[in-house]
């Protein structure tokens, strides 16, 4: 008895340490995709398409919409850039508004959080998750990483990570309602060949448009969320 609990306690150590908790890419740009679907896999509401680019040595991100695409900037803003909590909001006639973000920054603020699997680097504060095997997603092998937030929050739902290698290509997050909202970046990574990934993000993704005003010009309004921030997709947890 002793023996075969102890060889059952050295396949579930070594299960665990075969998969551990990985740190996401943290430095790349690609194509993305919101989207939300019912308990059918019926579509719910508008999809958001967008380009985004993300760099947390940094504490810079980019957000690129196209005129007449529903994006989560809103329908005036071109591009977006953030920048040691600065706002930078470029509309498509080329103004340039800014706003102060204190709470956009890394690593757990948005849009940084969306590379964080709970429990990661050995924060516990939001929980762990847990290795949930693999699955064939775009035609593409990915790891599943899957957190049952109620057991931390209560009426939170699961939430999942899909990875190839360490670059996030998905989160879904499962409400208790049943709908789901999911984040895709849709980049070369993908069987498909779809997508314009590239990694690491380059340094004049970030670059600040000339005609923008200085932070300390004037007082800037203070926001509290990245424009790509959606309690649907689970970016609030």
């Amino acid at each position: 008895m002793f023996l075969k609990g102890t060889l059952l306690l050295l396949i579930v150590a070594c299960t665990v340490v075969s998969h551990p908790i990985p740190n996401v890419t943290s430095s790349f740009c690609d194509d993305n995709v919101d989207f939300q679907m019912d308990t059918n896999l019926n579509p719910v509401g508008q999809n958001f398409s967008y380009y985004m680019c993300m760099d947390v040595a940094t504490s810079s991100a980019r957000l690129d919409c196209k005129a007449g695409v529903p994006c989560p900037a809103g329908g005036d803003i071109a591009t977006s850039i953030t920048k040691d909590g600065v706002i930078y909001n470029i509309a498509h006639n080329g103004s340039c508004t800014l706003q102060s973000c204190p709470t956009c920054v890394p690593p757990n603020g948005t849009p940084f959080s969306f590379l964080i699997i709970d429990g990661a680097n050995g924060d516990q504060s939001k929980g762990v998750a847990v290795y949930n095997g693999t699955k064939t997603m775009d035609g593409t092998t990915v790891d599943v990483f899957q957190h049952d937030r109620s057991k931390v929050q209560a009426g939170a739902g699961l939430m999942y990570w899909y990875l190839s290698g360490n670059d996030l290509l998905r989160t879904t997050y499962m409400a208790p309602n049943g709908i789901s909202g999911s984040r895709d970046f849709s980049g070369t990574l993908k069987a498909d060949g779809k997508g314009k990934r590239v990694e690491p993000a380059p340094d004049s993704s970030f670059d600040i448009p000339q005609n923008c005003p200085s932070p300390t010009s004037a007082p800037l309004h203070v926001v509290s969320v990245w424009p790509s921030m959606i309690q649907s997709v689970g970016d609030s947890f």
